[in-house]
């Protein structure tokens, strides 16, 4: 059994007029992370006046929670596919978000959402707020931080991963959650046909689209887009607002409106966006830098019952 997510230490469950919430922390943070996830679990489920499940990813298909050592590991070494099929287990196997819930993803996290939509979605994904998500991927791998506590021995691992092999090979493809969202723009065709789960989700492996991938993707209500204007860690931080580098290119970027991945809809993006549901917003400042005022805007604007 999971341990209780929302704000109430007993367990007790929140109203059932409220959609529940279900949050995925990113690279390095672990879902019951006192100084970090819990307290923003709290304020969300406070605010929201909803149920809020934070999830973890446990190695063990049948473990659904109490395992933060893993989860903060995970966020590197599990592969981003083994992460959205666990995340899918968490979320199925919890009885309060089986008529849906809304999502609130941090960084890499909300990579193993957007994976779960197109993938599953089932129960389904109302509305999803991206807080400075790699959502095109990135241009060059996130360094991992160092000064994170307990991460020593993560990251030297990491850095010898990087150093020993191409990212596109199968060693580090199948050992580095963050080599499956890099594309590297100069070489897309070894991306394509050698990289893990993004591509895929995008459809733009010829031969491997997946109609269900877009029509999930399009049943979202709502897709909030929130933007670090002075991000260093993702790189180019236009990912977060589906804009990235032009193909063959690591200077010139390509807003999301003229990428192809949005003109050729190839998951749903520009469905999406035609029909009013997809939202920019953006926050000064570093990666994951917001403030309380923000979040709580967030919230109250997207995840909540009276939000439009």
């Amino acid at each position: 059994r999971w341990p209780a997510s929302d704000d109430h230490e007993d367990g007790e469950v929140m109203s059932s007029d409220h959609t529940p919430i279900v949050m995925m922390h990113g690279m390095g943070d672990f879902a019951n992370n006192p100084l970090g996830m819990v307290p923003l679990r709290r304020r969300i489920s406070k605010n929201a006046g909803a149920y809020v499940h934070s999830v973890e990813l446990c190695s063990k298909p049948e473990q659904l929670g109490n395992c933060s050592t893993e989860d903060q590991s995970n966020g590197f070494f599990m592969t981003m596919d083994a992460q959205v099929d666990q995340f899918a287990r968490v979320v199925r196997a919890d009885p309060q978000l089986a008529n849906g819930f809304h999502a609130i993803g941090f960084s890499q996290g909300i990579m193993v959402i957007r994976g779960y939509i197109h993938r599953y979605n089932s129960p389904p994904v109302k509305r999803f707020v991206s807080m400075h998500g790699v959502m095109m991927g990135v241009a060059g791998l996130p360094q991992c931080p160092t000064n994170v506590t307990g991460l020593g021995v993560v990251c030297r691992t990491v850095d010898w991963i990087v150093g020993h092999a191409g990212a596109y090979t199968s060693f580090v493809q199948n050992r580095l959650a963050q080599a499956n969202y890099y594309r590297d723009p100069t070489d897309l065709a070894t991306y394509r046909a050698h990289g893990h789960f993004l591509p895929y989700i995008n459809n733009e492996v010829k031969g491997k689209e997946n109609a269900t991938y877009v029509s999930n993707f399009k049943m979202l209500e709502k897709l909030v887009l929130v933007m670090a204007e002075g991000d260093t860690m993702v790189h180019p931080k236009e990912s977060e607002h589906f804009g990235y580098f032009k193909d063959g290119s690591r200077t010139e970027l390509v807003a999301m409106k003229e990428a192809p991945w949005y003109t050729e809809d190839w998951f749903g993006l520009r469905s999406l966006d035609e029909a009013g549901k997809v939202i920019m917003q953006s926050t000064t400042g570093n990666h994951l830098r917001f403030t309380e005022a923000f979040l709580d805007q967030m919230v109250s604007d997207y995840l909540t019952t009276a939000a439009n």
